[in-house]
């Protein structure tokens, strides 16, 4: 892989981390064409709504003219579609780069270690001309209090992400990355690889892709257990072990310390003088406060 370049603010690129083949965005516009069948639907007055939402006071109803200015999203790992064989290689391998990745970015930012405890199943976004992102990080979820309602116990999965890699498919007329608090306005060439943190110092857009189309291919890393984002939903949200090519919407990262050794060749004298605590870390005691038979 490629050398990563570091910027301000935790956001790193690896320029060709991997190679894209000609045939994959013909595949990508396929795939993105029948999931926007299956997640919308447009009226006969060039509405647009998500299926199974007809209530028009929502916010799932959308004109054609705006529908068109948002990515389509879709999952490249769900079986139940069928693919060609070189469709799951390649997912394969992007799912590859995008860990080697994360494992060279914690050469810089080495104590993040502790915090990969799983990454969710990766997605891909499509924009087409006039396609935009607005500003956001990537554990927002939409909170405030007038909300807390409709979010707590329900939408709390992405609060746990902590770093995010973008694996970039084309070349792109437009739609760069901004990174307000790092200064920087990155324009991103088929196979480049971007780490940043998921919270509000990666805050990020998209801008306006001007032709042709800008795909993507996202995928968070986190820490959490089922627990957590389990709360209050109807769809358990279950941490597997298998591989994220299954299917899972989340999977472990069972040995990310280990992995990093081997990715580094870091010996142990320079593992300890990058995260001190890396092999002597332990459950923390937090405080309680007085009790009855403690009361200072």
């Amino acid at each position: 892989m490629a050398e990563m370049v570091h910027y301000p603010m935790g956001l790193s690129i690896i320029r060709d981390a991997i190679e894209i083949p000609d045939w994959l965005h013909g595949e990508i516009l396929d795939r993105s064409q029948r999931e926007f069948e299956v997640q919308y639907q447009v009226a006969d007055d060039g509405t647009v709504y998500q299926r199974g939402n007809e209530n028009p006071n929502s916010n799932s109803f959308r004109s054609l003219e705006h529908q068109s200015t948002v990515p389509t999203r879709f999952q490249p790992h769900d079986e139940r579609v069928e693919m060609s064989d070189r469709w799951w290689d390649f997912w394969g391998k992007a799912c590859d780069a995008q860990y080697e990745g994360l494992l060279t970015y914690c050469e810089k930012y080495t104590m993040l270690l502790s915090q990969i405890w799983w990454s969710n199943r990766g997605h891909v976004l499509v924009y087409g001309p006039g396609g935009f992102l607005g500003g956001h990080h990537d554990n927002d979820i939409g909170y405030s209090y007038k909300t807390r309602d409709d979010v707590i116990g329900t939408a709390e999965a992405a609060t746990r992400n902590v770093v995010s890699t973008t694996l970039h498919l084309c070349d792109t007329d437009g739609g760069n990355l901004v990174f307000p608090y790092a200064g920087e306005e990155i324009e991103t060439k088929a196979g480049d690889l971007l780490v940043f943190p998921a919270n509000y110092i990666g805050a990020h857009w998209v801008t306006t892709v001007q032709s042709g189309n800008r795909m993507s291919y996202l995928t968070w890393y986190g820490q959490g257990s089922s627990l957590g984002l389990n709360a209050g939903t109807d769809k358990p949200h279950v941490i597997h072990h298998e591989e994220r090519l299954d299917g899972n919407q989340f999977v472990w990262c069972e040995s990310p310390v280990e992995d990093f050794m081997e990715n580094s060749g870091w010996s142990h004298e320079q593992m300890k003088a990058a995260f001190p605590s890396f092999d002597s870390r332990g459950v923390p005691e937090f405080w309680q406060g007085p009790t009855e038979a403690n009361p200072y």
